[in-house]
């Protein structure tokens, strides 16, 4: 019977005790997971030049038949005229170009100058922009609390300047961001100690 007199006589101080034990463990919203940002840079990188060559003779291959236009004449003008046909056409320069397009970087050009049925000069001339992309990747990890406890004391008075209590006691951060209190102290002005109990709870603004 005493115990249930207890209860009743105390039963709202009981039932906020309740209360802010079912806030402080009741189960906490799960954190966004880590967020990844791309930012991607692009730059072009102009390549311009020319570069000068001479191939190198690898290989003769001699014909087996002779045309009929160059087996010598037997009558001496028809031979002479002949002749410098010949002379003309072998030392007379020919310059080939040709232009090869590389997709969108550009394009690289060849420059042949043929003589004496030998390529005197090769010239390569070249224009590239090369694509450079950078990925620069952040990962933001989300927030991870963690218990931890605090102790603390405090003092108070009234609005006249007087100092009427004071007070010790322990704050626990559980890991879903909750704050559990307990505190101790004594009233100056009741003479008579006192207890509080107090819970808080992250929101967002």
């Amino acid at each position: 019977m005493q115990i249930w007199k207890w209860i009743q006589k105390n039963f709202l101080s009981l039932l906020v005790i309740v209360l802010l034990l079912l806030f402080f463990f009741r189960k906490a919203p799960q954190p966004d997971g880590a967020t990844v940002t791309v930012v991607r840079d692009t730059i072009y990188t102009v390549h311009i030049d020319t570069v000068y060559t001479k191939p190198q003779i690898i290989k003769e291959i001699k014909p087996v038949e002779i045309p009929a236009q160059y087996i010598p004449d037997s009558n001496y003008k028809a031979l002479r005229k002949q002749f410098e046909t010949l002379v003309n056409e072998y030392l007379t320069k020919k310059t080939y170009v040709d232009t090869l397009k590389v997709d969108s970087l550009g394009w690289v050009r060849v420059e042949d100058t043929l003589k004496a049925n030998a390529i005197q000069d090769r010239k390569f001339s070249y224009n590239l922009k090369e694509k450079i992309i950078t990925n620069t990747i952040t990962i933001k990890e989300p927030y991870k609390p963690k218990s931890q406890v605090f102790i603390g004391g405090g003092v108070g008075g009234t609005t006249t300047g007087t100092i009427n209590q004071v007070n010790l006691g322990l704050m626990l951060k559980n890991k879903k961001d909750r704050i559990l209190g307990v505190t101790g102290g004594y009233n100056f002005q009741q003479l008579a100690p006192q207890v509080n109990l107090s819970y808080f709870q992250k929101i967002k603004l």
